[in-house]
């Protein structure tokens, strides 16, 4: 545990308040910031005179528990990082105490008027040089942050400011092979996307300010390979991680089982207990509420739900039948695929829960894209609203945003066998795109060759003049 001397009064009012509370509504005085999860929150509120900003943590994994018992809570761990990256004048928030003894709490000084760090590819040569700037003195005090983004990064009036210190390390060692991690870390996270102008830009500054000079072009191209190379391993990694979360309960997902045999996996940050008993009946219903979509031996219901304050006003929901002998359920295949799909950019209706009864089938929930129409019926549509009748700069925009879904579907290593205009939705406000038949999907453990795109891309294009029973 440790506070500043000025705040040892506010400091024990408040981890008694905290102590007292009851996870996960905060003491009173004290309102969330951002999405609430399972493991922590953020909260602002006053204590001992001053505008502050909490971070409120909780065991909730076996990993967790045992992370605590051996190097204490989150909380001190990054209250120590603060306390040493502000020691080497690194713009971070000022620490007022944290300590795990009752509560595992972070307090930190309030900054007023934050700005978010815009797009990479916006980037003036002062937003680049501020980013490698401040990067630098992270890496030179001795810090590895593992979870960079722009989301925890901000424009304060001091300068760029970094926010959270949630996936930083301490012991960083400057070897070739630890700066090429942290500089392809770097790229994935603050530059995705961006272009390859942007990144050399980027680059060039970080070599300016930590090595004094750009390398010599044969240099240059051999280390701009390696962070390449470092960035498509470390890319792999983390969405394989990310694709085991939906297998397992932990922080983001729990498994369920009922009285009468029904279970399944569920999101945690978007269903309760309401919504499983509401599945529960939906699938047992001899007459489903709701409107059929689709009919065959995948029937899909669309219905109002929302009685809770955290469940969703409109859901869809898939039936499917009961797989081969040894097999697992299609729902619980469309759940883990369509997570898979969501982690790696690529706008899915968020799947609520997938139920399974044995020998009945199973059921997929997702949550309704309210305001998007699927590409087939908005082509066909001869109204007002339909395609022909809107103007062409939408029409392209609305083009480009197809083409960009595409691209990034690709490169993300995912082809489609059944990519056809009525599975895919467009949003006329954002031009998003969505994804609403996941079952095609193969996940691939390398590039898509320009074969398989060509056959997605031929398919899409066939799909959208045909009839409706030509796409079925």
């Amino acid at each position: 545990m440790w506070c500043d001397p000025a705040f040892t009064d506010a400091w024990s009012e408040l981890e008694a308040a905290f102590t007292a509370a009851s996870w996960p509504e905060p003491p009173a005085g004290f309102v969330p910031i951002g999405k609430r999860r399972r493991m922590r929150q953020v909260l602002r509120g006053r204590a001992g005179g001053l505008e502050v900003a909490v971070k409120w943590h909780r065991p909730v994994t076996r990993t967790d528990r045992v992370a605590r018992w051996l190097r204490g809570g989150r909380g001190p761990r990054e209250g120590r990082l603060l306390r040493q990256l502000r020691a080497h004048a690194v713009h971070v928030p000022r620490p007022l105490a944290f300590g795990d003894r009752s509560a595992d709490l972070l307090v930190t000084a309030w900054i007023d008027g934050l700005e978010p760090l815009p797009p990479a590819n916006t980037w003036s040569p002062e937003t680049t040089d501020a980013v490698t700037h401040l990067l630098h003195g992270v890496r030179a005090s001795g810090v590895l942050h593992r979870d960079l983004h722009r989301d925890n990064m901000a424009w304060a009036g001091e300068g760029l400011v970094l926010l959270d210190l949630g996936g930083a390390r301490a012991r960083f060692r400057a070897t070739p092979r630890a700066s090429a991690d942290d500089l392809a870390r770097w790229m994935r996270g603050l530059l995705p996307g961006a272009r390859r102008t942007q990144q050399l830009r980027a680059l060039h500054a970080w070599w300016r300010r930590a090595e004094g000079a750009i390398p010599e072009r044969k240099a240059k191209r051999a280390e701009i390979e390696r962070i390449q190379a470092r960035e498509r391993a470390q890319r792999r990694t983390f969405l394989t991680g990310r694709d085991r979360r939906a297998t397992r309960a932990g922080r983001h997902f729990a498994t369920f089982r009922t009285e009468d045999g029904m279970h399944g996996i569920r999101r945690v940050q978007h269903t309760t207990e309401a919504t499983i008993a509401r599945a529960a009946a939906w699938f047992t219903a001899a007459d489903p509420e709701g409107e059929s979509l689709k009919q065959g031996g995948r029937v899909r219901l669309h219905g109002a739900w929302g009685s809770a304050p955290s469940e969703p006003t409109e859901v869809v929901g898939k039936w499917y039948a009961s797989p081969a002998p040894g097999r697992l359920a299609y729902a619980l295949r469309a759940f883990r695929r369509g997570e898979a799909l969501r982690n790696r950019g690529l706008f899915v209706p968020a799947p609520l829960l997938a139920l399974v009864v044995p020998g009945r089938g199973s059921l997929l929930v997702a949550q309704a894209e309210r305001e998007a129409r699927d590409l087939h019926a908005l082509w066909h549509d001869d109204t007002a609203s339909g395609w022909h009748a809107r103007s062409p700069a939408t029409r392209r925009a609305s083009l480009d945003a197809l083409g960009r879904w595409l691209r990034r579907m690709h490169e993300s290593e995912v082809s489609h066998r059944d990519l056809k205009a009525p599975n895919l939705l467009l949003d006329p406000a954002s031009q998003r795109i969505a994804l609403v038949d996941v079952e095609g999907a193969r996940l691939r453990r390398g590039t898509v060759p320009w074969s398989r795109r060509a056959r997605d891309l031929a398919r899409l294009a066939a799909s959208l003049p045909a009839s409706r029973a030509e796409t079925g």
